[in-house]
């Protein structure tokens, strides 16, 4: 603008001062998304592969990897008639419904040699309404036999 004599030196002046300001202003609000979509991203993460390991682990594992995992299940712990009794963590409970979909999903779709599938996986579970749920929380007490 100020190149092509649209406004004045002093125009220049009077206006870049507070558009820098609001320019600062909104690279540290995106700067604080980054950072939090970066610790979600990263907490999202350990969550899978606690998902995908935990059991593994447990059966393989010695007393006290057993303990660390129970206790990142969740919390209040009972064990009554061998049967073990826990409040999952809010983060796990939709790993239960979501694995079971996943296996109806992948089951419900014939394999056919040399062909990918995965369109159709996509397409499946971006029409389950399990897979992509609203954001609510809820707990729930689970149980293990033993």
């Amino acid at each position: 603008m100020r190149s092509s004599k649209e406004i004045t030196r002093e125009q220049l002046k009077e206006k870049k001062p507070p558009l820098e300001k609001e320019r600062d202003r909104l690279k540290e609000l995106l700067d604080s998304v980054d950072d939090r979509v970066k610790k979600w991203h990263k907490k999202a993460d350990e969550i899978f592969d606690f998902a995908r390991d935990a059991k593994d682990e447990f059966n393989n594992g010695g007393l006290e990897k057993k303990r660390e995992i129970l206790s990142r299940l969740g919390s209040n712990l009972i064990l009554k008639d061998k049967k073990l009794t826990i409040d999952l963590e809010e983060t796990l409970i939709p790993m239960i419904e979501a694995a079971k979909e996943a296996k109806t999903i992948h089951d419900t779709l014939e394999p056919i040699e040399g062909l990918d599938k995965t369109g159709q996986l996509e397409s499946a579970y971006s029409q389950n309404p399990v897979m992509l749920p609203d954001a609510g929380t809820v707990r729930i007490n689970y149980s293990l036999d033993f």
